[in-house]
C-alpha cells in the first residue's frame, strides 16, 4: 500500500520539489514502513521550512527516537511541547510527556548514537 505511494511522492518531488504536502506524504510513508532514516530526512526538511508545523518535529523525533538518535529526539520532542496546541495535539503531549523521562534516563546512561 505504501511502497507504490513513495514512488509516487518521489515522482512528484522532481515536478514540485518545494510542495510540503508531498514531503509530508512521503514522509508518513516512509514512516508506516518503518524506513525511519529517509522519514528523517523528509520531517527534516518540513521542519525547516515550516518551523511551526508541531506534527512534523513529534514525527521527526520519533524517527530519531527509533534510530538511537536520543539526543536528537529529545531535542524534537521539547520543541514539539513547546509549539503544541493541546487543544489539537493532546494525546501526541501525553505520549511525549510520558516518553521524555525514559528518553533521558537513555541520554543519561549514554546509551544510542553519539
Amino acid at each position: 500500500m505504501y511502497e507504490p505511494a513513495i514512488g509516487l511522492f518521489r515522482k512528484l518531488l522532481t515536478i514540485a520539489p518545494d510542495n510540503s504536502t508531498v514531503h509530508a506524504n512521503l514522509g508518513t510513508a516512509l514512516f508506516q514502513l518503518k524506513r525511519y532514516a529517509e522519514a528523517k530526512q523528509e520531517y527534516g526538511w518540513l521542519v525547516s521550512k515550516q518551523p511551526d508545523l508541531p506534527i512534523a518535529y513529534f514525527f521527526l523525533a520519533i524517527c530519531h527516537d527509533q534510530l538511537a538518535e536520543y539526543l536528537d529526539a529529545m531535542a524534537n520532542y521539547q520543541q514539539f511541547l513547546r509549539i503544541a496546541d493541546p487543544s489539537k495535539s493532546q494525546l501526541e503531549i501525553d505520549k511525549v510527556q510520558l516518553r521524555i523521562p525514559i528518553l533521558q534516563r537513555q541520554i543519561n546512561e549514554k546509551k544510542g548514537k553519539k
